[in-house]
């Protein structure tokens, strides 16, 4: 099978870099500067036993480099519409210019609309109903995920492979996870996450009252 373009598209700062890095590398960066231009990184992934090479592009959402963006989305076979929840403004950008800029200049078959920083539920600004709404509207399929705390990710990308091995394939609901989810698995909150993560980042391995701090589990 022939490497399958996947194009990451959507405002600056919703984390499209870091969705990308953290699925391709396992690593997060709260320091992450916006791409100003377009740069692509490959990976096999596994679905249902058969290998699938993903050429996933990073786009620039900046105001300024959005003529060039054009040129990374043609050709692409599946298109991710990312916004962040808690930014309205970045998911009606999805509405009303990255989804026509999508439907004029490329010719994708499948779309995704993903709503990143689920780990902020608690400042949602988008409801999983909304955006659910417009995924059906433009044919797509809709997921959450959360670079920062390792949710969603890997369905994701799971999903796009299954969706290239059957374009007739239709996720259930119940295997999408959903905002309520999100605020029990693990008791994730972004003050705990970000006192592990400055943890991990300094090597050190401490304990919290003498008990030892508990693994976050992986998607």
């Amino acid at each position: 099978m022939e490497p399958v373009k996947v194009v990451l598209i959507g405002e600056a700062g919703v984390g499209k870099t870091s969705i990308i890095s953290r699925f391709t590398k396992d690593i997060f960066d709260k320091d992450q500067i916006s791409s100003s231009s377009a740069q692509f990184i490959s990976k096999e992934i596994k679905v249902n036993n058969q290998s699938i090479n993903l050429d996933i592009w990073d786009t620039a959402g900046q105001e300024k480099y959005r003529s060039l963006a054009r040129m990374f989305y043609k050709e692409s076979q599946v298109i991710v519409f990312v916004y962040e929840i808690i930014n309205k403004k970045s998911f009606d950008a999805l509405k009303n210019y990255w989804y026509k800029e999508a439907l004029n200049n490329s010719t994708a078959q499948f779309y995704f609309v993903v709503g990143n920083k689920s780990d902020l539920y608690e400042r949602e600004e988008v409801s999983d109903d909304e955006a659910k709404a417009f995924a059906k509207e433009i044919n797509g399929i809709f997921k959450l995920t959360s670079a920062l705390s390792n949710i969603g990710i890997e369905r994701l990308f799971q999903c796009i492979g299954k969706k290239i091995i059957d374009p007739n394939y239709c996720e259930e609901e119940n295997g999408i996870i959903s905002s309520n989810q999100i605020k029990t698995i693990n008791n994730y909150n972004i003050k705990n996450l970000t006192q592990s993560y400055k943890l991990k980042y300094n090597g050190n391995e401490k304990n919290n009252g003498g008990k030892k701090k508990k693994k976050c589990c992986k998607n």
